[in-house]
């Protein structure tokens, strides 16, 4: 199932329906949870760096967008790079307080 904020779901048989509005919010629910977890990640002074996807957690993007915007650009947002070691994409921490205006950045 898709994990986006849309109203309509497909199950795993391919059937197409609307969420119910308990459903809406318990999607709402459970990405604030998410965005405020990967917020607490990159806080953490002792992480030089976090996966792409905790990242995006803590910029409120989605995953898939991140790692458009890491293949076409190199680049997470303006000023945050996205550094492949192997085949991990990692993101600098000190780059996402920055941007995000947390404590003492680059």
């Amino acid at each position: 199932m898709s994990e986006s904020l849309e109203s309509n779901t497909t199950d795993e048989r391919g059937t197409v329906r609307r969420l119910t509005p308990d459903e809406l919010a318990q999607r709402a629910e459970n990405r604030a949870a998410r965005t405020s977890a990967s917020l607490a990640i990159v806080t953490d002074d002792r992480r030089p760096t976090v996966s792409i996807d905790v990242a995006a957690g803590a910029l409120g993007i989605a995953r898939t967008t991140a790692h458009k915007a890491a293949r076409s650009t190199g680049y997470l947002t303006d000023g945050v790079p996205v550094f492949r070691v192997g085949r991990r994409l990692l993101v600098s921490t000190a780059h996402l307080r920055r941007i995000l205006g947390i404590g003492d950045g680059l």
